[in-house]
């Protein structure tokens, strides 16, 4: 009778264990616990009323959940379970760096986000090339000031960087230097192009900027990316 109980408590466990995540829609490859964004104004922008713009987000989402950020974070909190949230104010973990780097690339300086590197997130966003001023471009100084900031993240913890190509135009040669610095470090770094937008047609809404649908793009190419990465 002992044995007969034991064999059956056994053969319980290992149904229990042939069956766990079974209803379950979670994935762990895309699972973070710490998210950053660092981009421009397709991913935070104040608002400016001069031009008709009062949200304090992805320009020109309609609404705070549906720019290419919020998506994202929404869509890899339903599909891994993680708890990612973004917070301004607190955490500091999304900011536009159009004045940052993209306009300044070749003085860049890592004190103007220290904050951001010091939430020590697990993820990166990087999005930005469409405020890098076209006159006078210097492809070298672009290359160091962004290998710069690369290796300022991965100094604040190693996370994974995902580096989306340019979204609004294409500038090829920004492009091809990110590729080249993204290959440096192949298991930390992974470039995210963004031909996909460009193909689908029209998708921007207001002030030139993604609409809802556009949003929904990048944030799909993104979280794409990040499973298979």
């Amino acid at each position: 009778m002992k044995m007969r109980r034991f064999v059956m408590v056994v053969l319980l466990a290992c149904c229990m264990w042939a069956n766990r995540g079974v209803g379950q829609s979670t994935d762990d490859r895309a699972k973070v616990e710490r998210i950053l964004f660092l981009g421009n104004s397709i991913t935070l922008h104040g608002p400016k009323p001069e031009i008709g713009w009062t949200g304090n987000w992805g320009m020109a989402a309609s609404s705070l959940n549906s720019d290419y950020a919020h998506l994202l974070v929404a869509a890899i909190n339903k599909k891994t379970g993680s708890k990612l949230t973004i917070d301004p104010v607190s955490a500091g973990n999304i900011i536009n760096i159009a004045d940052i780097f993209e306009r300044n690339y070749a003085s860049y300086e890592p004190s103007r986000i220290r904050k951001q590197l010091d939430w020590k997130a697990d993820a990166v966003i990087l999005q930005f090339g469409e405020n890098v001023p076209g006159p006078g471009f210097r492809a070298d100084l672009f290359h160091t000031g962004l290998k710069a900031l690369m290796n300022d993240i991965k100094a604040s913890g190693n996370p994974r960087i995902y580096v989306t190509g340019t979204i609004l135009g294409r500038v090829k040669e920004l492009d091809e230097i990110k590729k080249k610095v993204c290959a440096e470090d192949p298991e930390r770094r992974f470039y995210v192009d963004m031909a996909a937008y460009r193909l689908k047609g029209n998708l921007n809404g207001a002030f030139g900027h993604p609409g809802d649908k556009g949003m929904q793009v990048i944030a799909d190419l993104l979280l794409e990316a990040m499973v298979k990465k």
